[in-house]
């Protein structure tokens, strides 16, 4: 049996990357880094961290604790140092601050990830989807004092808006058309 010579398929050049996609992954690879910087802080702060948020928070971790025992923040303190309770509570909320980070980090994480693959469709698609979901734990962990430092919070209000910017650009034109002319490519 005799098959009909073939000829080798014809080279397909890529197309030239779009400038979107280059500003895509910059929103995308910052939505994914500052999370993990701020995650990296919060480690870092450790007790001493948790303590100084503590202090200067109580008010908004506990509103109805100061009007109950009728004491100012200082004298709410001095006396949960007095009776012991002060370490139980210092390291509560050191584990509240551990767990936000931890999530903080992961989100950021696979946010990266799908950013190193983000001229692809399932990439793409992937990156919208955690990057919805980094959208909303930014927005809790923001409205939460267990984020820690003013420094910490202001990484995340950062990386919030770089969130929205990176679903915006993951779906524009130019990036799906050359998605469409890469694929042939390869």
């Amino acid at each position: 049996m005799t098959y009909a010579p073939t000829t080798a398929p014809a080279h397909v050049h890529a197309p030239k990357r779009p400038v979107t996609l280059l500003i895509l992954q910059i929103f995308a690879g910052l939505s994914g880094l500052l999370p993990i910087v701020a995650g990296i802080l919060n480690f870092a702060g450790g007790r001493q961290l948790a303590e100084d948020e503590l202090v200067n928070n109580i008010d908004r971790i506990e509103p109805g604790l100061l009007d109950e025992a009728g004491l100012s923040e200082d004298a709410f303190v001095e006396l949960m140092r007095s009776t012991g309770q002060w370490d139980g509570f210092v390291t509560g909320f050191q584990g509240a601050m551990a767990t936000w980070a931890s999530i903080e980090i992961g989100f950021g994480i696979l946010v990266l990830v799908w950013t190193i693959f983000a001229r692809t469709i399932w990439a793409r698609v992937l990156l919208t989807v955690f990057s919805v979901l980094a959208f909303i734990v930014h927005f809790a962990a923001i409205g939460t004092s267990a984020m820690g430092s003013d420094m910490v919070g202001g990484t995340l209000m950062v990386a919030w808006p770089c969130c929205l910017l990176t679903l915006v650009f993951c779906w524009l034109p130019p990036i799906n058309r050359y998605a469409r002319a890469v694929k042939p490519a390869r």
